[in-house]
């Protein structure tokens, strides 16, 4: 019987390639897939997602403000009022177009890297807003968008809650962790699959069910089979990305840019049977 990896690599193999376009006439691109452009209107191959128009540069960096309610008791907090403000005017960003069905993508790391949640503030009239149950502690929130008039942002916001009494500034030491997971019925592998001539990588996972066999039964997630959450230890740098192809398992290929080599902290997310997980693993690009 053939492996698990060998099988995936054959899936893999015969997966399509994505054309490239000439850039000269590009007027319209994929928010998750930059590279993926066309003269016209038409839908991304990669994650299926419409196209929008490619918007002139702008200079400056959104800006995320936060506003922290506490808690009523014990520290932390139980409510997050975020507002993205224009890099020109500073103004409140009123207009944000959906990327993977969502205006605002929240990604709430702990500084020891031990806390993850991937959230959906709901928008209000000035804003966005999330009920959010944080003890103590400090975090980074990353805040994913695709503004009106703007390219895609990853936004950091570091944040301490309430009640904390370390410092906020240590970075978390991490050791590689590429080891198999289990995460709700599922075994989780991770391939790395490096570039030769930049910090560049292919990250494969491959799933099996506890009996082994092959996980082929994942479900829509937020308009992709899967996401990828990367982030640098001292969390300045970010990378949140989904497979380079539609399915339903067992194979996940996510093909990554990262700023530097170095270890990097991930989270692969998945949805089976109605219950999304969260796998972590620690890797180094080199």
């Amino acid at each position: 019987m053939m492996g698990l990896w060998p099988m995936l690599a054959l899936v893999v193999a015969l997966l399509p390639s994505v054309a490239q376009p000439d850039r000269s006439a590009d007027r319209f691109w994929c928010p998750m897939h930059p590279q993926v452009r066309s003269p016209a209107p038409q839908t991304c191959p990669i994650c299926s997602m419409a196209l929008v128009p490619i918007t002139p540069p702008r200079a400056g960096q959104y800006r995320l403000a936060v506003t922290q309610v506490p808690a009523r008791h014990g520290g932390g907090i139980q409510t997050l009022k975020l507002r993205i403000r224009d890099p020109d005017s500073r103004d409140n960003v009123q207009m944000f177009a959906e990327t993977h069905e969502r205006l605002l993508h929240l990604f709430i790391i702990g500084r020891d890297l031990r806390f993850f949640a991937h959230e959906h503030p709901e928008r209000t009239a000035d804003g966005f807003e999330l009920p959010v149950d944080l003890p103590p502690g400090a975090y980074m929130l990353i805040a994913d968008f695709l503004p009106g008039g703007g390219y895609p942002q990853m936004v950091h916001r570091a944040i301490v809650t309430p009640g904390f009494r370390a410092s906020p500034f240590e970075s978390a030491a991490v050791h590689e962790d590429a080891s198999d997971k289990l995460a709700d019925g599922m075994r989780v592998q991770i391939e790395i699959e490096p570039a030769r001539a930049r910090p560049a990588a292919v990250l494969r996972f491959g799933l099996t069910d506890e009996a082994g066999v092959p996980v082929t039964d994942l479900e829509p997630y937020l308009g992709s089979v899967a996401h990828l959450l990367v982030v640098s230890p001292d969390l300045t740098q970010s990378i949140h990305a989904h497979p380079d192809a539609p399915g339903s398992g067992p194979a996940l290929a996510f093909d990554v840019e990262f700023p530097e080599a170095g270890v990097y902290k991930l989270w692969v997310q998945m949805q089976r049977r109605g219950k999304v997980s969260a796998v972590p693993f620690v890797i180094r690009i080199g």
